[in-house]
């Protein structure tokens, strides 16, 4: 699940080991090959240790990749809120077009979406347009993955709290909206906590210290998503 956040994370850090000397060209790639060098064997390493009780048995490192990597499951399945399950709406994508493509189809959209922010956070590798990144990267990532479970959302929400402080009422938005996308999930797994988030989180929105207009906005769009809930009963 954290490929939600590795891209970021990865051009981030090559950003940072990129060293820039004026008029010293060689320096420059020599120092910065090294740091690239220093990173790669990290980073390998890391992932082998955290491979190396699977690599024993390649059947059980075969299973779990096919965990990993559920590709028989299909594009999705339930009520994801995602670009998948909602333009089958419309397009009954899972009738038309075989998994093997919608596979690769998937793999291209999460990149392409990626790409405009990356590109910009190599050039720019703050700390700032690093945390707005992991949240464009986890979104593209949750819009466009092949086979995203409901409670995926999570994963943006989180980098998201990253950006509070900039983006208030955007974010706020934001996470209310995603607590309702999970919705069904908490329905169909019978979960007795519903009533106790709703109250809590209501709760939390009433004691925002934000302008009078901001908080009616936030309340009405509790109540709207409330309702739109309640329709999953008619």
């Amino acid at each position: 699940m954290e490929l939600y956040h590795a891209l970021p994370i990865f051009v981030f850090l090559l950003s940072r080991s990129i060293v820039h000397i004026k008029g010293q060209f060689f320096v420059n790639v020599l120092q910065s090959l090294k740091n690239v060098l220093q990173l790669g064997i990290v980073v390998i390493g890391i992932f082998f240790i955290v491979w190396l009780p699977f690599l024993t048995d390649l059947d059980v490192a075969k299973q779990v990749l096919i965990r990993i990597f559920p590709l028989d499951r299909g594009i999705f399945e339930d009520k994801v809120a995602n670009f998948w399950c909602s333009i089958s709406v419309l397009i009954k994508i899972k009738e038309i077009y075989d998994k093997n493509f919608l596979a690769k189809l998937s793999a291209l959209l999460v990149l392409t979406t990626n790409l405009p922010s990356l590109y910009v956070l190599f050039r720019r590798s703050s700390e700032k347009n690093l945390r707005i990144c992991l949240v464009i990267s986890s979104l593209a990532f949750y819009l466009f993955s092949f086979q995203v479970h409901e409670k995926s959302i999570l994963l943006c929400t989180i980098p998201a709290l990253f950006i509070l402080n900039e983006f208030p009422n955007a974010i706020l938005s934001f996470l209310s909206t995603s607590i309702f996308s999970m919705y069904h999930l908490c329905i169909k797994d019978g979960m007795p906590e519903i009533l106790p988030l709703f109250i809590l989180y209501t709760l939390f929105l009433w004691s925002l210290d934000s302008n009078k207009l901001w908080k009616f906005y936030h309340m009405a769009n509790l109540v709207i998503s409330l309702l739109i809930c309640g329709l999953f009963f008619s």
